[in-house]
């Protein structure tokens, strides 16, 4: 851990994180970490419940196994420890290793990644999860999806040696103020909850690129939550 920000111009970008900055990508990550304990919940109780679902051979019905009954508990104390560390630190005054920080984000993309792997390849297996259990993940993911994505862009952002604003702009901030933490987190939530509301537009190729893989995958969420709802609602045949 580092006691100072440091003078070295090629730790600028590092010395920009600010304690105050850290303690809430500490506090993002501990939200993240509670909304995945909620998500591979469900999960454990569905595949406990379905003896489908315990039973079959098939990839994706192995890979909710592996991630709700193996690996679930080996990342929860895992989190728990670098919550427990990262904590400790900023109380001492101490300033976080940026590497300990991306390692968290990169475990809530990776898990992102994961869990959107699975909740689209279980439509092609009706049979492995009820639609009601199905659509109550899909909401808790979708949370999940919003904070990630709002880390990714605030990290992509910050990358550009600590300025903002530099690979994405966001409707609601205007081209006089700098964009805030909170800022990242309010456009990603508002995409899902008010389409058409704080647009994020890139700005440059790898702006670009995110801003593309954040729509498309959102897209595919609004397509999965409406073919849950129509099996549940649509009469027994």
């Amino acid at each position: 851990m580092q006691s100072g920000e440091g003078g070295d111009p090629s730790n600028r970008a590092v010395a920009n994180y600010t304690k105050k900055e850290q303690l809430k990508e500490v506090a993002v990550f501990l939200a993240l970490a509670l909304i995945e304990y909620c998500n591979s919940e469900i999960l454990k109780a569905a595949v406990n419940e379905n003896p489908i679902l315990k039973a079959s051979q098939s990839l994706i019905a192995e890979a909710v196994r592996l991630t709700s009954l193996d690996l679930h508990p080996i990342l929860l104390v895992a989190a728990a420890i670098w919550i427990a560390l990262t904590m400790s630190a900023i109380a001492r005054g101490l300033i976080i290793p940026r590497w300990m920080l991306d390692a968290m984000g990169i475990w809530a993309t990776g898990r992102m990644s994961l869990d959107f792997i699975l909740i689209n390849g279980l439509i092609f297996h009706p049979g492995l999860i009820r639609p009601s259990a199905l659509l109550s993940q899909i909401l808790i993911y979708l949370p999940f999806f919003a904070i990630t994505w709002g880390w990714i862009f605030y990290r992509l952002d910050r990358i550009q040696t600590g300025k903002s604003t530099s690979i994405i702009t966001m409707s609601h901030v205007g081209p006089t103020r700098t964009a805030r933490t909170y800022d990242y987190y309010h456009a990603t939530f508002n995409a899902i909850i008010n389409k058409g509301g704080a647009k994020i537009t890139g700005m440059n190729r790898t702006g670009l690129i995110a801003t593309l893989i954040f729509d498309t995958m959102l897209l595919c969420l609004y397509a999965l939550m409406i073919t849950r709802l129509f099996q549940l609602i649509k009469p027994p045949i």
